[in-house]
């Protein structure tokens, strides 16, 4: 089963997912630590304008960072600007400042002294249609016996006619509380990618293969969805 979801900005596909999810998900899928959800299986998401310009107008990644403070948010939902714009600047923070078992940007960019951001980059400049631009957080010896492990696992990038693509799959994504927020730290990403390689950022399609609504969220959830009935249709 695969449910496609897209739209034109991260709000909008968000909206529509969560309606997806309370619509066709299966109820009372209880995970490891026994919380309930609703769960749509292989829901893939495509934002075709993440940053909410039209891509001759996207030049610089400086651009995009302005621009990311300008992307509009949903009405209720429950982060301030400031906050996203500090979560998504830590996909591309190589820190683990914070004493987290993980953070994205540390398994990105410095984990065991490797920077898969900036080999990504130097990839696409020597070739830029390229099919090996792929960065990847799940490290086996870890993992496979973690209790705490990434739910992002692979992002994925490809340039063509000049228009960077990004391609991101998540093993597991909590829908209400993590969606919005997750993409906008990848379009950011994305952003610093097309930087570093003299392009314009295009779509960003993600492929969770457990999108989730838990079920002391699904009245948040649809209050937002009742409150964003303009981005649904």
């Amino acid at each position: 089963m695969v449910s496609i979801i897209e739209g034109d900005s991260i709000s909008q596909v968000w909206i529509r997912l969560l309606d997806e999810i309370i619509n066709n998900g299966t109820p009372h899928v209880h995970d490891e630590r026994h919380n309930g959800t609703t769960e749509l299986l292989n829901a893939v998401c495509v934002i075709h304008d993440p940053f909410n310009v039209k891509h001759h107008d996207f030049f610089s990644f400086t651009k995009a960072l302005e621009q990311l403070k300008y992307i509009p948010l949903p009405n209720g939902f429950f982060w301030g600007r400031d906050e996203l714009e500090i979560y998504s600047k830590q996909f591309l923070n190589p820190e683990n400042e914070n004493g987290f078992i993980y953070t994205y940007g540390n398994r990105l960019r410095k984990f065991h002294g490797i920077d898969q951001i900036n080999a990504v980059i130097d990839r696409l400049n020597e070739c830029r249609n390229s099919r090996r631009a792929t960065c990847t957080t799940w490290y086996p010896r870890d993992d496979c016996v973690s209790g705490e492990v990434p739910c992002l696992i692979m992002v994925d990038f490809k340039i063509r006619d000049g228009v960077l693509y990004m391609s991101v799959v998540y093993r597991s994504q909590d829908a209400y509380g993590a969606f919005f927020s997750n993409l906008c730290g990848l379009a950011n990403l994305a952003a610093f990618v097309a930087h570093g390689t003299d392009c314009v950022v295009g779509d960003i399609v993600l492929h969770a293969v457990s999108s989730h609504i838990y079920d002391l969220d699904l009245e948040f959830a649809h209050n937002v969805i009742r409150k964003n009935l303009n981005l649904l249709y």
